[in-house]
């Protein structure tokens, strides 16, 4: 997260958007800022207890909420993009996210060695129909939510993430020389921004709802 704070010049006072967001991701951030978490109705739902007095939480579909985005200084997104569904949905939730005054995005690399989700060496390698028989495995044993997280995960590479942000900045981790993840990010205001108080919906609270399935 630090990379994050240096590099987008996070302060004081500072209002982010964070697109399928958790409180734990936050820990070690020391800046005063406001942070709205927007996620499943079900994960909110678990985070109301503990999520902290920094955070709101918010129920809603990340690709249809382009106004809301348009009134926070960061738009943040960690590992969430390749989970979207189709790459309509995948264009959709790009175009959320450039709403934003600023915005950071992260995404795994496909080629790294070791797929970061269900831990299997060179999962994007295999051949469909392998990948497809252990899903259907995970999913009829004991690790039913691997199995669906996987069927729902479409890599995002680099080439892919140039065109959902054009106007980006790009960032490269690497781990012995090997892409892990990649980042994108802008920090020019954009010029179609809409203050808070010219969004339609209701503000950001406690376990609200903008959930959405179009």
């Amino acid at each position: 997260m630090r990379i994050f704070v240096r590099n987008m010049n996070v302060s004081n006072g500072a209002r982010i958007l964070d697109l399928g967001g958790r409180p734990d991701l936050w820990a070690h951030v020391d800046e005063d800022v406001r942070i709205t978490l927007l996620n499943r109705p079900n994960e909110i739902d678990a985070m109301a207890q503990h999520a902290g007095a920094r955070f709101d939480l918010l129920s809603g579909d990340a690709c249809n909420l382009q106004r809301l985005a348009a009134s926070y200084d960061f738009v943040f997104s960690n590992s969430v993009l390749e989970h979207v569904g189709s790459a309509r949905r995948q264009a959709q939730f790009a175009e959320t996210i450039r709403h934003g005054r600023s915005y950071w995005v992260q995404v795994p690399a496909p080629a790294f060695p070791l797929e970061v989700h269900c831990r299997v060496p060179l999962w994007w390698l295999l051949p469909s129909r392998i990948r497809k028989r252990m899903i259907w495995k995970w999913y009829r044993g004991s690790a039913r939510f691997k199995g669906r997280q996987m069927a729902g995960t479409r890599p995002i590479g680099r080439k892919r993430l140039r065109e959902l942000f054009p106007d980006g900045q790009f960032l490269t981790e690497r781990w012995f020389g090997l892409p892990k993840s990649y980042y994108v990010f802008r920090t020019k205001p954009v010029t179609n921004t809409v203050p808070i108080s010219a969004y339609s919906g209701p503000p950001p609270g406690q376990g609200q709802s903008l959930w959405s399935k179009g």
